[in-house]
């Protein structure tokens, strides 16, 4: 497992290369990523985290993976639930609204830790609208 790391590596295609070798011809590799489309702003193509060096689309991510691996099956990490009504809760400008009325920090008080894996949906490429994905998750085969 390589889990939110690709990011951070000046050298993703030697990692690769890397992981490939020690899964071995018979081996499973899974890698994650945020989504760029996510996690930047509309339009920009890097997130404010000074610590990643590159951040993917569904595509890019899916091409540097095929560069290295026969076989990939890519995965989105959805909003379900909870969580989904909080994003268009966001969307509307909540953030705005409880920052105003000084509820911040009793709000995520409560709400973080009733954050479960309920809250997430796992879905495969082709049944999902990857653009929409928090991250990506890669299961890779020689």
């Amino acid at each position: 497992m390589f889990l939110q790391t690709i990011e951070h590596v000046q050298d993703p295609d030697a990692v690769l290369d890397h992981v490939r070798e020690v899964v071995g011809p018979h081996g499973v590799a899974f890698i994650s990523t945020p989504n760029l489309l996510t996690l930047a702003e509309p339009g920009a193509e890097k997130s404010g985290n000074p610590w990643h060096v590159k951040e993917y689309r569904s595509g890019e991510f899916r091409e540097l993976c095929e560069r290295h691996f026969g076989a990939v099956d890519l995965f989105g990490l959805f909003h379900a639930r909870k969580l989904a009504v909080h994003e268009a809760a966001l969307k509307l400008g909540w953030d705005r609204v409880h920052k105003t009325l000084r509820m911040s920090a009793p709000f995520y008080d409560r709400f973080t830790p009733a954050i479960a894996a309920s809250d997430f949906a796992l879905r495969h490429a082709d049944d999902a609208d990857l653009d929409r994905a928090l991250d990506f998750l890669a299961v890779l085969r020689p």
